[in-house]
């Protein structure tokens, strides 16, 4: 599926795999994007996070039978702006980045991602920390530690919990990650600060 339609105050509309926009149904209005937006189409699903009553939501929408589930949802968020959703390697969404910098919180949507989340919260002992990307098939991840004066990079490995420091000298990195299989996955062009 994929979503056309991402202007504020417009109808949004889902195309089956496949399909062209005569296909299309719609599935939302979206009235005002400081307060809702979508975030990930996965196989039937699509996901949408909104802020409601100091709150952030994640809604799951079933396209094949129109029905909503409830995804998650964290207390005092008052702005989409710092609000990150990191993806699966299926795009569904597996945990949720509020806050920048050093105060940057990591909140688990799926149980297989909370000892994970847990592990790197030990590891850096309360300095806050995002997902810059991550392999394909979501095994190896490249961390950012948000310290000061500088932002440190690392590689965390989801398969046996190992992390080790990128060694980053540049304004400018390139840092590729190459998992054990032949699959190679680049992220260029990451910000150091």
């Amino acid at each position: 599926m994929s979503i056309l339609g991402t202007t504020s105050g417009f109808d949004v509309f889902a195309i089956p795999e496949g399909g062209t926009d005569i296909n299309a149904a719609q599935i939302d209005h979206i009235n005002d994007f400081s307060k809702e937006t979508y975030v990930s189409v996965a196989g039937n699903y699509c996901y949408k996070l909104v802020l409601q009553d100091n709150s952030l939501v994640l809604v799951g929408y079933n396209l094949a039978d129109g029905s909503s589930i409830d995804a998650g949802s964290i207390s005092g968020v008052t702005s989409l702006k710092n609000c990150r959703i990191n993806l699966d390697a299926n795009g569904h969404p597996s945990f949720i980045t509020i806050g920048a910098g050093e105060q940057m919180q990591n909140f688990p949507l799926t149980n297989d991602v909370q000892a994970h989340l847990q592990a790197i919260e030990r590891q850096f002992g309360g300095i806050g920390w995002k997902r810059v990307s991550s392999t394909a098939d979501n095994s190896v991840w490249i961390l950012c530690a948000c310290t000061q004066p500088n932002y440190r990079y690392f590689i965390y490995d989801t398969r046996n919990g190992g992390m080790s420091e990128i060694q980053v000298d540049s304004r400018r990195a390139n840092i590729i990650i190459q998992p054990t299989s032949t699959q190679r996955t680049q992220a260029q062009g990451v910000e150091v600060s």
